[in-house]
């Protein structure tokens, strides 16, 4: 029958009283004690962020399944306030060389020490905590992204970072490394996240991904500016509107003097000026790009005709 108490490390090993000296007996009695012990240390390659547990298997010799005693070593030295079969990793630092020594109380077995194969305290991998984007949900063609990373490293490293950004999922876009993206890498439709690698200058912890940003439609914006004013029996005015995302825009007048028309594709502005037109009008004009983008540009036009 086996009997499991929890710890971590292969091989054994006991320590001797030097100047002493054992029959044969004796010492075939002490062998046979040691084999009754497989001391582990889990895991096989710690870091300081990890719990480090002894692990002891112990064959079935009735009373060798006493209480066992650990004390854990750090650089040959005790730590102390330690005593149970598992230690936190923060309170040692790498490249600290740990084992615990195990005494057992009572049965054949008392008074002997067994050792665990000493373990080395392993560089711990940096981990990035959280990562965002900003704009966080929604975007559009005129924003550019930015993300938004916090990371730390167990071993106190200083932590950079590395970045991908990633279009629609699964697509990672090429070149696209830095912790910004420029609305010439995604256009309306797309959904947009980052992958980020935290990197101690020794090693690379696992990577984070964010969540999605949506990349919805921008409006049309107007970048011409109507004449106010005209003296003459002739206005023409060609409004200049543009598309971020490259839709085809549609002109309209909601609000216009009688007789005054535009071109729905072209958006030029007409109006034959007749007698008795003069005064004051308010103009409206309306650019649509079909999905929703709608932008309109208002001004008063005076008219005021020769005499």
């Amino acid at each position: 029958m086996l009997l499991i108490f929890s710890i971590t490390i292969i091989g054994c090993s006991r320590e001797t009283k030097e100047g002493s000296e054992l029959n044969k007996g004796t010492v075939n009695k002490k062998e046979e004690a040691s084999k009754d012990y497989s001391i582990k240390l889990l895991p096989e390659s710690p870091s300081v962020a990890d719990n480090i547990v002894a692990e002891v298997k112990i064959k079935g010799k009735g009373r060798l399944s006493g209480k066992l005693n650990f004390i854990w070593e750090r650089n040959n030295q005790p730590i102390e306030g330690l005593s149970s079969n598992r230690i936190d990793g923060k309170s040692l630092k790498r490249g600290d060389v740990a084992r615990v020594k195990i005494m057992p109380q009572g049965g054949e077995a008392k008074g002997d020490v067994f050792y665990s194969d000493s373990v080395v305290i392993q560089n711990a991998l940096p981990v990035v905590a959280t990562v965002k984007i900003k704009p966080d949900k929604n975007a559009t063609k005129k924003d550019t992204l930015i993300a938004t990373v916090e990371g730390k490293d167990p071993d106190g490293d200083t932590v950079s970072f590395k970045y991908q950004w990633v279009k629609n999922g699964t697509e990672d876009i090429e070149g696209a490394n830095a912790s910004t993206l420029s609305p010439a890498h995604f256009k309306h439709g797309d959904f947009i996240n980052v992958r980020v690698t935290a990197y101690d200058g020794t090693a690379e912890g696992k990577p984070a991904t964010s969540g999605y940003t949506a990349i919805i439609n921008s409006a049309p914006e107007i970048v011409s500016q109507p004449p106010t004013e005209t003296k003459g029996f002739n206005y023409i005015y060609k409004v200049s509107a543009i598309d971020l995302d490259k839709d085809n825009l549609n002109y309209s007048l909601s609000k216009a003097p009688s007789g005054m028309s535009i071109d729905s594709k072209s958006g030029e502005v007409r109006w034959n000026i007749k007698e008795g037109d003069e005064g004051s009008y308010n103009v409206e004009i309306i650019v649509e790009d079909g999905n929703g983008g709608r932008t309109v540009q208002g001004y008063l036009l005076t008219i005021k005709l020769p005499r």
